[in-house]
């Protein structure tokens, strides 16, 4: 019986570990895409090899090779009798433990990249702006965090409970918390640089929900019986709600308008963009500006003052 256990348990890292593989073939490209800078280090490191066509062989062998075994295994084994409970446990807690680790492994080298280029310890590359550095790689982190949250969900909802899957658990939602981290860090980055648009508060908003899920997913850990589908459903129908509270046309006014004051003048351009593209939710903030005169400048000043 211990020689079939191991046996069990070898067949279940070695699955793990080409799960691992797998996932890393789609998490790597993305954080790649959403480093600007570890994308440079990487195409002056290899600016005289052709990857792309490799990749591509390897991951239609990879594919290949997961339907020919998933066709071989069923030929040789029995299936197993139909369990009556709603989830049952079909994931062995080793390889589950291979799989994510080499995720968090990735996770980790990233990590440092982001450290040392965020908090300024290191230079970013030659030809690389900061400004060129935030706007990029939100989107694909955004994606990767969302992976986490999937294969977090995965492997709570098929795998028996235990120390090490907690663990390795907690290890899982506290990268997709750097991840987003990382992704806000950038974006706040950008608003001050280009100040707010309602484009930019709804990516603040949704990180905003996920960071509450990741929560909701610590949770889970430590209580398996919660409803997480549930909470999670009601967390995002109360952050929907608060964000229809918002006069998101007015912030927006706002920050226009206190980055010309700053600057001590109002560009032509920031002027068509206030009265042009926001609604009349910011009509009040208009008005109520010093720099009223030169949001209307087309319009006689008694005449601005008659605006209501």
């Amino acid at each position: 019986l211990g020689k079939k256990q191991t046996n069990e348990k070898t067949r279940a890292v070695r699955i793990g570990v080409l799960v691992g593989v797998l996932l890393a073939l789609v998490v790597v490209p993305l954080l790649v895409s959403a480093d600007a800078a570890l994308r440079v280090l990487l195409e002056q490191a290899f600016e005289n090899l052709r990857l792309g066509p490799t990749v591509l062989r390897i991951l239609f062998a990879l594919v290949v090779g997961a339907l020919f075994y998933s066709f071989i295994f069923h030929m040789a084994y029995e299936q197993q009798a139909h369990r009556t409970e709603a989830y049952p446990k079909r994931f062995n807690g080793a390889g589950v433990v291979a799989a994510v680790g080499n995720l968090l492994g990735i996770y980790e080298i990233f990590a440092a990249f982001q450290f040392t280029y965020l908090t300024g310890l290191a230079g970013l590359p030659e030809r690389l702006t900061y400004s060129e550095y935030a706007v990029r790689g939100f989107s694909e982190l955004c994606v990767v965090a969302s992976i986490n949250l999937s294969v977090f969900a995965l492997c709570v909802t098929y795998t028996q409970a235990d120390k090490t899957l907690r663990g390795i658990m907690l290890g899982l939602l506290a990268a997709t918390a750097v991840l987003l981290a990382s992704a806000l860090i950038r974006l706040i980055l950008y608003i001050e640089a280009y100040g707010l648009t309602i484009n930019r508060i709804l990516p603040f908003w949704f990180m905003l929900f996920l960071f509450a899920l990741i929560a909701l997913c610590a949770v889970k850990v430590f209580m398996p019986k919660l409803k997480l589908l549930r909470l999670a459903v009601g967390a995002f129908a109360a952050f929907y709600f608060m964000l229809s509270l918002l006069n998101m046309d007015a912030i927006v006014a706002k920050s226009v308008l206190a980055r010309a004051e700053a600057r001590g003048t109002l560009s032509e351009t920031d002027a068509n963009f206030l009265r042009y593209t926001l609604s009349e939710d910011a009509a009040r903030v208009l008005h109520a500006s010093p720099l009223k005169y030169e949001i209307y400048y087309d319009i006689a000043p008694e005449d601005v003052d008659a605006l209501k």
